[in-house]
């Protein structure tokens, strides 16, 4: 499911207006991994994120069913998004999970609560400060840090954190590829008319590689045309295909 999330966190390049995508997710000789739809809303001050994940095929037999949605909910600020409430959730089979993250930005917190259903009924339910601050959520991070992945040079890279990351502190790691990692990214994605590259690192256990490697091609608008998300467990290199 991440390839389907980062995918669609990194499609986005503009700000202050309703934009929607969907995209295919697909591995090795497999067509239909996943599928996904994304939509940014900002009316006035206010904005909402959404991106809503399913699995199709394989997948869907080998996770149950699973599926996921993501929301985003806050203001604009001259700085960019700032979240107020982050939401997951996750379903399979008959169980589901919703974890919630409310920020305290003054006080430099965020109290998260989480809740656990089987069959529609609510089981457990508890609430804690998250390990850790960031201003911004997994959702949030990748519209505010875009100018800086449009400007750093060849071979530069840069630590964020973000809320609904990795969840001992939050860090995603961004890195401009150059030299052979550049000329390796372009063998991969040939044929797809790409202006620019990055790669990410999301630091999540459900790789085979020490880190979880994404890899993200950008047309010439900056939206994201293609990305591979490398050796993820059961699968290995996972695509995921804007629809045009």
């Amino acid at each position: 499911m991440r390839i389907i999330i980062a995918t669609a966190l990194f499609f986005y390049s503009l700000f202050g207006f309703t934009k929607s995508a969907d995209y295919d997710v697909e591995y090795g000789w497999f067509k239909e991994l996943g599928n996904a739809k994304a939509q940014l809303v900002v009316e006035g001050k206010n904005y909402h994120i959404r991106i809503e994940a399913n699995t199709k095929g394989v997948a869907k037999f080998l996770s149950r069913g699973r599926a996921e949605v993501y929301e985003s909910y806050g203001i604009v600020t001259p700085s960019g998004y700032l979240p107020q409430k982050f939401t997951q959730y996750k379903k399979w089979s008959d169980k589901a999970e919703r974890t919630t993250y409310i920020f305290d930005h003054a006080a430099k917190k965020v109290i998260k609560a989480k809740e656990k259903y089987e069959e529609d009924r609510l089981i457990d339910k508890n609430e804690e400060v998250n390990k850790y601050y960031a201003d911004n959520d997994i959702l949030t991070l990748y519209f505010n840090i875009s100018d800086d992945f449009r400007t750093m040079k060849a071979g530069s890279q840069k630590a964020y954190y973000a809320v609904g990351a990795n969840p001992k502190d939050g860090r995603v790691d961004l890195i401009i590829p150059s030299g052979a990692k550049l000329s390796e990214i372009k063998e991969t994605f040939e044929g797809v008319r790409a202006s620019s590259y990055v790669i990410v690192y999301i630091n999540q256990k459900i790789f085979s590689s020490e880190r979880g490697e994404l890899w993200i091609a950008f047309d010439d608008k900056n939206d994201c045309e293609r990305a591979t998300l490398k050796d993820v467990i059961l699968f290995g290199d996972v695509r995921g295909i804007l629809k045009k």
